[in-house]
């Protein structure tokens, strides 16, 4: 397998960055787990399970694998797992090439003189007998693909999922991963050549058909793998409707019309209505999508009104159908009254107001934000968009007053404490007077607002450290720690000791005990700290002496 299309293109690139300057260490592997610690601004523990050349399971103790995605750390990791095993893997390679090469030679020697009536023979009766051979071999060949030979591929993925599922139907996350790859291969292996071999619509049918059946299998896809395959499907449709006639677009077209019909899972269902907004440009195209879009509208308006889902969906497609407005020419008043039909619809309103806005008419977008922000009270994220947008036409009509009094509403309510808007806000007044308005400011922001960024702002840094001294945990002084630690150096480093003894007071696994080794390598870093970690480590070898693994973690860190 290759692991490299598991992670984002900037991870990987981040991961291979960390491999070469040499952050990995304590590299392991011992009963298929690879385990190691790639050292950063953060130190963190890797774990990967691999099987016959094949991740598994990946895991990390930093926060970005913590939200479940795969890390730079998770990269570092494999590319050392590559480095580790090349000079083998290449070992291998070369003596498999002198064999292929010694094979193939025998190869042509043996069916150049081979007759060739019996040559034929053994083709066919080879080829009778594989199916996949036979598929491979018409490919090969550039022959026309039959509706027949379109159901063998199609058994062949149904083959594929049926090996993967268990006796209740479901396929586990080790399974998922192994089934995505290898309909992954069968997609990159024959429709790429499909398409080679301009055999448009046989590719379209095969992506489709795998696309179809895998979103409606039961599995555990908790490790993303179903949208990598999602996503190469797009690649594919994308590419052939790109070089592909008018009437066998239009057969496309209507297959992604027909799917929109609640059979394919909503996640996956997003890619189906991707494909058919994003292209199909043309003017045949543009007048049913409008049609397409009015329907979904009505449909979701209709079929529960009270349902936030249904809302949510009526909004989209209203969103769509009025983008398409716009590239048919429109009017305004045709745009407005589409819009005022679907007036409770907070996705019409906010296309509506765009519009207003690209067409000059500012004050009627400032008038729908005022009954918008109204209608739409109980949503915060919706206050937050119409106050930005509010805001930034005031200032631009020249209206003052109005301008200062949003940028209050933004600084204190719909987005408070938000440090551009608060900057901002200052711009407006002179020092002396800025003094008694950030102080009104600071008083009146919600409890749970983060004002950290704004105290430096203003460099108020003796309250920075009291906040940070105040909370519990490291989190704190970890994010503000750059901003403070030349001013108040022992307190930075009083403060990381007592969290770490407060941490230490607790039992736990290894990672526990290599996470409180890997602050005092840290604070050993700081003014003072060699000193300080030395009376730590005294006092836990004598306090936690019966903590085998702890010991252990101190004794093999450098500290």
């Amino acid at each position: 397998m290759n692991w490299q299309k598991m992670f984002q293109k900037h991870i990987l690139d981040r991961g291979y960055d960390y491999y070469c300057e040499g952050a990995v260490e304590s590299f392991e592997i011992q009963d298929g787990i690879i385990s190691a610690a790639v050292y950063g601004s953060e130190d963190y523990e890797v774990e990967i399970q691999v099987e016959d050349g094949m991740v598994l399971s990946m895991d990390c103790s930093c926060p970005y694998a913590g939200s479940g995605n795969f890390c730079k750390h998770m990269a570092a990791v494999l590319y050392e797992w590559d480095s580790e095993f090349q000079d083998e893997h290449q070992e291998m390679l070369d003596i498999q090439k002198v064999v292929n090469t010694s094979v193939k030679d025998e190869v042509i020697v043996a069916v150049t003189n081979a007759d060739v009536g019996r040559l034929k023979t053994f083709l066919v009766e080879m080829l009778a007998a594989d199916e996949k051979m036979f598929l491979q071999f018409k490919q090969y060949m550039k022959m026309a693909l039959s509706p027949k030979d379109l159901d063998r591929y199609k058994e062949q993925v149904d083959t594929i999922i049926d090996q993967y599922t268990d006796r209740h139907g479901f396929i586990n996350y080790n399974e998922a991963n192994r089934l995505i790859d290898e309909l992954y291969e069968l997609l990159e292996a024959h429709v790429e050549m499909m398409i080679t071999n301009h055999e448009n619509i046989s590719a379209f049918e095969l992506t489709s058909y795998v696309f179809v059946t895998i979103s409606q299998v039961d599995m555990d896809d908790s490790s993303g793998c179903l949208s990598v395959l999602a996503a190469y499907c797009n690649e594919i449709w994308q590419k052939l409707i790109n070089q592909s006639d008018f009437e066998t677009k239009k057969a496309f077209f209507k297959w992604f019309v027909e799917h929109l019909d609640g059979s394919i899972v909503d996640y996956m269902e997003s890619y189906l209505e991707n494909m058919l907004m994003t292209f199909f440009e043309e003017p045949f195209f543009i007048q049913e999508k409008l049609k397409l879009t009015d329907q979904k509208v009505h449909d979701n308006e209709v079929s529960n009104s009270d349902s936030w889902y249904q809302q949510h969906r009526a909004g989209y497609w209203a969103q769509q159908h009025m983008g398409l407005m716009e590239k048919t020419h429109c009017n305004a008043s045709e745009i407005k009254a589409y819009a005022k039909a679907h007036w409770r619809l907070s996705d019409v309103r906010e296309v509506y107001i765009e519009h207003c806005i690209k067409s000059g008419n500012d004050h009627e977008a400032i008038c729908v934000l005022k009954e918008s922000y109204q209608m739409d009270s109980a949503y915060r994220g919706l206050l937050h968009r119409y106050s930005i947008k509010l805001k930034n036409l005031y200032q631009k009509t020249n209206n003052q007053e109005a301008y200062k009094a949003q940028l209050w509403q933004l600084v204190l309510k719909d987005s408070p404490a938000e440090l551009d808007y608060f900057r901002e806000l200052k711009g407006l007044y002179r020092h002396e007077t800025w003094l008694e308005m950030r102080e009104h400011i600071f008083n009146e922001l919600p409890k749970y607002a983060n004002i950290e960024p704004l105290l430096i702002e203003e460099n108020l840094f003796d309250r920075l450290l009291t906040r940070v001294l105040q909370t519990n945990g490291l989190y704190m002084l970890g994010a503000y720690e750059a901003s403070l630690i030349a001013l108040y150096p022992q307190e930075i480093l009083e403060k990381y000791a007592l969290e770490v003894n407060k941490m230490a007071v607790h039992t736990g696994g290894r990672k526990h005990y290599q996470q409180l080794v890997s602050i005092l390598r840290h604070m050993n870093t700081l003014d003072g700290g060699k000193a300080m970690v030395d009376e730590i480590v005294k006092r836990w070898r004598f306090a936690y002496a019966n903590r085998p693994a702890m010991m252990d973690e101190l004794n093999k860190r450098t500290l």
